[in-house]
């Protein structure tokens, strides 16, 4: 054979091939390996259901099958199978208890039947003595013929999904490991290779917020036609469509009339006067002077939801809105990082701003926010997309080849549009705005240095005459509405709470709250559930104020490189000789999200979902520090060491991201979990090894 066959590139492929096998046949078909079961004979049940209870349905009852010969049942029991006449078509829940000669209490191990998972009809069981008799309980089951295998051996099932996933993340590994050559190629997205990796990493974002949104009905087609009719599951995901309807009809109020008792009552922004209402007023509307309105900002009616309208012919669904304005925030934070790290990081490994992007983009919380696309949800989403987009167009703009530092004007003006979009979304999205003050200021004060008044015009103009349109329109709207420029309606809410006793207490308590727990808060809980993570406790240090404190996962936990900035002050003279455009960006990347984290949390309370405003801006920040700490470093062991942090931290922002894009808990699950039952645990299944 010829020697030319087997080059260390095709060794180290077909190394990596036999892992990834190894890890699908083996690790994730371990059952079926399970020494105990080596030598047991099978034993099968054939039964027909058995009435015990009915249920309300009189349809669907509870049955009860049991095995009581101590005979036939094998001396070493590990495992039993449920076969049906008739599959059940949907999750279907019970229990199996064996008594055991010489336990008193025997053993029960409850059970969940996933319909399309067949692995999930064998248990796995654990007695502690002889299994002398069984007993299965299933709920809400339609009588049927049964089988009952015991100690089957479960066949060996490859997976080409999940073998794919393995062979990505070994392969990761493998080309992000400490010293690997990845590293001495530097960043130059001219080079073809270069740009084929980051569209399939922009590619596979995008796939996965596509699949997010898509998973999470079991029915496609009835969520859209809910989307058509404006009739939601859910009371919290129609305020845009509604304020669309208003919008045609030329009216500032929703085509809705309260009732009456709303009048009536007292205070009918008080919960406790209005609950007996429920739900026969709009949830979370702003109500004034008898009128509904739609406190939520407008732009994203204006620039998705009514050309939408208008070119299918049907209102969008919710979750079609907040995908868009998600994928236009993956470009806007793409093109912000590569502009900013072409400029300030040159140099860089092309390995560590493809890493860095990805972990960029799911820091901001796209994949939770798609998952569970309310209203606020889309806000949030809208105001992102905007702010990331125009400041890219800002960056953009910037000329660095000339020494006056003079900017483009059309983009200037393009990118200030966008940023004062973002406020028409979300008022919060002004801060957004400050950090375009890098690029416009120091060509301004040039001019002024240098008298060239003519100049002034062209730097000025493309910002303010954007803000002036978009801010007086709004300021517009809002007098139009509620009598006051600067009320959007948030004092006038019909939410949980009532807006005008949210800021009580200590305002700083409220403040640092908010601040430790979106930004640092307690480290994740690892689960035995798919999706494996979930958040710490919140910390309230015994405030008891009108706020919601729900738990989070912090922006340290899915980004832990955030405690680079920590070591700002042992880098603080490197951080200087970047110049005054990296030290004050890097600064506004920091103090930005430390105001919108604390205001929440006064204003607020502890929340995931606004965690969305500020964690890009951290996850910048923190990237910025790691990757002038590698530059930096002039020994190859630091270097190492950095690479090696960058890729651990890679993983734990990718194991996160899965468990944000399960969504938040409803119920005692995760949103995934609550709206698409089967499709969750299917995916639990193909990666829990154990079960």
């Amino acid at each position: 054979m010829n020697k030319a066959t087997f080059t260390p590139n095709r060794i180290r492929f077909i190394a990596l091939i036999l892992v990834g096998l190894f890890f699908e046949i083996f690790v994730f078909n371990i059952r079926h390996f399970e020494l105990p079961l080596f030598g047991n004979q099978q034993v099968d049940f054939t039964f027909t259901s058995e009435i015990v209870s009915l249920s309300a349905d009189n349809v669907k009852h509870d049955i009860q099958i049991t095995i009581n010969d101590p005979e036939k049942i094998p001396a070493e029991l590990r495992s039993l199978e449920i076969q049906f006449e008739n599959p059940p078509q949907e999750i279907l829940a019970g229990s199996v208890h064996t008594t055991e000669d010489g336990s008193y209490a025997g053993h029960t191990r409850n059970i969940k039947i996933i319909p399309g998972v067949p692995h999930s009809y064998s248990v796995y069981l654990y007695p502690g003595y002889p299994v002398t008799s069984i007993l299965i309980q299933l709920d809400h089951f339609s009588p049927q013929a049964v089988t009952i295998s015991l100690n089957k051996r479960l066949p060996i099932v490859f997976n080409w999904l999940r073998f794919c996933v393995i062979l990505l993340v070994i392969s990761i590994i493998y080309l992000l490991r400490p010293g690997s050559p990845a590293y001495q190629r530097r960043l130059n997205l001219s080079e073809g290779w270069q740009k084929l990796v980051l569209a399939v990493l922009l590619l596979a974002q995008i796939a996965f917020l596509v699949f997010t949104a898509l998973s999470t009905y079991p029915d496609l087609a009835d969520a859209f036609q809910k989307g058509n009719l404006r009739e939601e599951d859910y009371f919290f995901k129609g305020h845009y469509q509604l304020l669309t309807e208003a919008l045609f009809q030329k009216s500032l109020s929703v085509l809705r009339t309260p009732p009456e008792a709303l009048a009536l009552a007292k205070n009918p922004y008080d919960p406790d006067q209005r609950i007996s209402q429920f739900p026969d007023y709009e949830w979370d509307m702003s109500y004034f002077n008898g009128k509904y309105y739609v406190y939520f900002g407008v732009v994203p009616a204006l620039t998705f939801y009514m050309p939408y309208t208008l070119l299918f012919r049907r209102y969008p669904l919710n979750d079609i809105a907040v995908l868009f304005f998600a994928v236009l925030a993956i470009l806007g934070l793409t093109a912000c990082f590569t502009i900013l790290i072409q400029k300030f990081f040159p140099k860089i490994p092309a390995a560590l701003y493809f890493a860095g992007l990805f972990m960029l983009i799911n820091s901001a919380m796209l994949a939770w926010i798609v998952r569970r696309p309310f209203s606020y949800e889309l806000a949030l989403a809208s105001s992102l997309a905007f702010s990331t987009c125009g400041l890219a167009f800002c960056l953009s703009a910037q000329r660095a080849q000339r020494a006056d530092s003079q900017v483009v004007p059309w983009r200037s003006a393009l990118g200030c549009l966008l940023l004062a979009c973002a406020v028409g979304c979300r008022p919060t999205g002004l801060l957004a705005s400050f950090l375009i003050l890098p690029v416009t200021l120091p060509a301004l004060v040039q001019s002024i240095k240098t008298r060239a008044w003519g100049r002034l015009p062209g730097l000025l103009l493309p910002v303010i005459i954007p803000y002036a349109v978009i801010g007086g329109g709004l300021m517009a709207y809002n007098y139009a509405r509620f009598g006051s420029a600067l009320e959007f309606g948030r004092t006038w809410q019909l939410s949980v709470q009532d807006s005008a006793a949210y800021a009580n207490g200590l305002s700083i308590s409220a403040f640092l709250i908010g601040n430790l727990n979106t930004v640092l808060g307690n480290f994740s809980q690892l689960t035995d559930t798919f999706p494996f993570l979930k958040p710490g406790a919140v910390l309230r240090f015994n405030f008891e104020g009108i706020k919601e404190f729900h738990t989070v996962f912090p922006v340290s936990a899915f980004f832990p490189l955030l405690y680079s900035l920590f070591l700002i002050p042992a880098y603080w003279k490197r951080i200087k000789e970047k110049g005054p455009f990296f030290l004050s960006m890097l600064l506004l990347l920091i103090l930005i999200p430390i105001f919108l984290s604390g205001a929440t949390g006064l204003m607020v309370g502890v929340i995931q979902r606004y965690t969305t405003d500020f964690s890009w801006m951290l996850a910048l920040a923190g990237l910025f520090m790691v990757f002038l700490m590698e530059e930096k470093s002039q020994n190859k062991t630091v270097k190492k060491i950095i690479h090696l942090i960058v890729l651990l931290c890679l993983f734990i922002n990718l194991a996160h991201t899965i468990a944000l894009s399960c969504g938040d808990t409803w119920e005692g699950k995760s949103w995934f979990e609550f709206m698409n039952p089967i499709l969750f645990h299917k995916i639990a299944y193909a990666f829990s090894f154990w079960l």
